[in-house]
């Protein structure tokens, strides 16, 4: 699969809204100043302890609970969480102390490896997901970005190559301004998804 087909299926996913499970890795830690907090999260809809019981998964109901997603693992068909998709939640808090406007960039990229040996991992360059510049000096505020990611077409897609997606990041870069030469916030998060049988 060329780059460009991997940022058509990254751009083309959709989910509307969007558990408590698992684990995000973080690649490494936030790297902030005291007024300026930045974070990123996994999050996806799955069933409830009490739809789990007696889970019929012929006639399953509809999942309903938003749980933070930490690893995608089919290994049980009820009881680790693999959705056919999830949402990464962004955020950026900043003091009233920052005087000067933020700007924001989100960035993603996948990392491909064989079905067969999960160390062996190609990352795709980094896709630019968003740039916000919203926030204000002088404000306490905090500045949230959600978008979906649709899991299961990778998934299919790079299944029938013998290849799988092993990883998901997400990096969050907090800018003083548009030029980028001051850095002033950083955080990257990781999704770790288990090969499916």
């Amino acid at each position: 699969m060329t780059l460009a087909a991997l940022r058509t299926v990254l751009a083309a996913a959709s989910m509307a809204g969007l558990l408590t499970g698992g684990c995000a890795t973080a690649v490494h830690q936030p790297v902030t100043q005291a007024a300026i907090e930045a974070d990123a999260t996994f999050v996806a809809l799955w069933w409830s302890e009490a739809q789990m019981e007696n889970l019929d998964l012929d006639n399953p109901p509809v999942k309903s609970t938003l749980m933070t997603l930490v690893q995608w693992d089919a290994s049980d068909p009820v009881g680790t969480l693999h959705p056919e998709q999830f949402e990464v939640n962004t955020s950026v808090s900043a003091s009233s102390a920052v005087t000067r406007p933020l700007w924001i960039e989100i960035s993603s990229r996948w990392g491909i490896g064989r079905l067969s040996d999960q160390k062996d991992l190609t990352w795709t360059d980094w896709l630019l997901v968003k740039q916000l510049d919203v926030l204000e000096p002088g404000i306490a505020q905090t500045e949230v970005f959600r978008y979906p990611v649709a899991i299961d077409a990778m998934q299919q897609t790079l299944f029938e190559q013998g290849r799988w997606p092993w990883v998901y990041q997400v990096t969050l870069s907090v800018f003083a301004d548009k030029s980028k030469s001051v850095r002033l916030a950083e955080v990257t998060r990781q999704l770790d998804i288990l090969a499916a049988d």
